[in-house]
C-alpha cells in the first residue's frame, strides 16, 4: 500500500509475456497519482491495476493492451512498484475505518493511516463493507479449443452475451489458448472466499459442452479448462462503486467486474483525483435502495 499522500506517478505496465515486463516506459504516457488500495488476502495485499489514459498497447511489445496478458497482476504490481508504490504482500486486510482526518487501515500486523483509501475487496466485500447486503458466490468457468484463432482473437472478436436458451457469455481469446464460456446460470451462494468448493459437477461440465456444440461451431466442443471462483453480488446484480468522503467504494460488481475493468478503473481514479466523474455512475452509487432485480 502506498499512503495517497505521496504523489509517485503509476506507470504504463507491459503485458505479462513480454520479457521486458519488469522495464520502465519509454515513452512520455501521462500517468496518474498512486492511491491507497486495502485488500484483503488472497489478492496477496496488491491492489487493482493501475488506471493509465496513454497509449493502447503495451509499451514494449506493442501487442494491444486488451490482451489478457496486459492484465496480469504481477505485471501490473512490478509497474506500481518501480512507480514508487509500496505493496503489502500476504497481508489481510481486516477492517477499514474513516474519520474526519483520514482512513485507519487495519490488519494482522498493526493499524495504517491515509490520508484517503480505495476499497476493492473483491469477494471479500462482505469483510470490508459490513454493513451492505452483499453475499459471496461460487462462479464457474470454462475454455474451450477454437478451430481457427484468428476468428476469436481480440482484435476481432468482441465479448458477447446470448439471450434465450442457452444463454452465456463468450469472450475473445485473450491468450491464444482458449475462450471463454460462462452459462448464464444461479450461481451457488457461499459463506465465504475460503469455503470456496474448487470441484465442479460432471453435469455442470456437459450442459456448457452442450451449450458449445449446439451454438457455437467455431469451437471444439470439449473444455481444456475449468475453473471455480468467488465474486461479491449485490441484490440487484449492479456493483458499488462511488465516493464516500475519504474512501472510494468499489466492490460487488456481481460477475461484471472483469469485462468493464477498464472504465471502472478510470472511474475510480477520477473519484480520486477530483471527487466526481462526468461518466454517469447514478445506478451504482453505494448509498442506493438495494432491492433485487425482478
Amino acid at each position: 500500500m502506498s499512503p495517497s499522500s505521496e504523489s509517485a506517478p503509476w506507470a504504463p505496465w507491459p503485458c505479462g509475456g513480454c520479457p521486458s515486463a519488469a522495464s520502465p516506459p519509454s515513452d512520455s504516457t501521462p500517468t496518474r497519482p498512486a492511491t491507497t488500495a486495502a485488500r484483503p488476502a488472497a489478492s496477496h495485499g496488491s491492489s487493482a491495476p493501475p488506471t493509465r489514459r496513454g497509449p493502447r498497447t503495451c509499451h514494449c511489445c506493442a501487442r494491444p493492451a486488451t490482451c489478457g496478458r496486459s492484465w496480469n497482476a504481477a505485471a501490473a504490481a512490478a509497474a506500481a512498484e518501480q512507480a514508487g508504490a509500496r505493496i503489502a504482500r500476504y497481508t489481510p486486510v481486516t477492517e477499514v475505518r474513516e474519520d474526519e482526518a483520514g482512513v485507519t487501515v487495519v490488519t494482522a500486523e498493526g493499524e495504517r493511516r491515509f490520508t484517503h483509501a480505495v476499497v476493492a475487496p473483491g469477494p471479500w466485500a462482505r469483510t470490508l463493507l459490513p454493513h451492505e447486503p452483499i453475499v459471496a458466490k461460487a462462479i464457474t468457468s470454462t475454455w474451450f479449443p477454437h478451430r481457427d484463432e484468428s476468428l476469436f482473437d481480440p482484435g476481432r472478436c468482441p465479448i458477447a452475451i446470448r439471450v434465450g436458451e442457452p444463454a452465456y457469455s463468450c469472450f475473445p481469446s485473450v491468450d491464444g489458448a482458449g475462450v471463454k464460456v460462462n452459462l448464464h446460470v444461479p450461481w451457488r451462494e457461499i459463506g465465504s472466499p475460503e469455503s470456496l468448493a474448487r470441484s465442479v459437477p460432471a453435469a455442470y461440465v456437459r450442459q456448457v459442452a452442450r451449450a458449445v456444440a449446439a451454438t457455437l461451431p467455431g469451437l471444439r466442443p470439449d473444455p481444456v479448462r475449468v475453473a471455480t471462483y468467488a465474486d461479491a453480488f449485490t441484490p440487484d446484480g449492479h456493483g458499488l462503486l462511488g465516493r464516500r468522503g475519504r474512501t472510494v467504494v468499489a466492490a460487488a460488481f456481481s460477475g461484471h467486474g472483469f469485462k468493464l475493468a477498464p472504465v471502472f478503473g478510470d472511474i475510480v481514479a477520477d473519484l480520486v483525483e477530483s471527487g466526481a466523474t462526468a461518466r454517469g455512475i447514478g445506478h451504482l452509487a453505494p448509498d442506493r435502495p438495494l432491492r433485487r432485480s425482478p
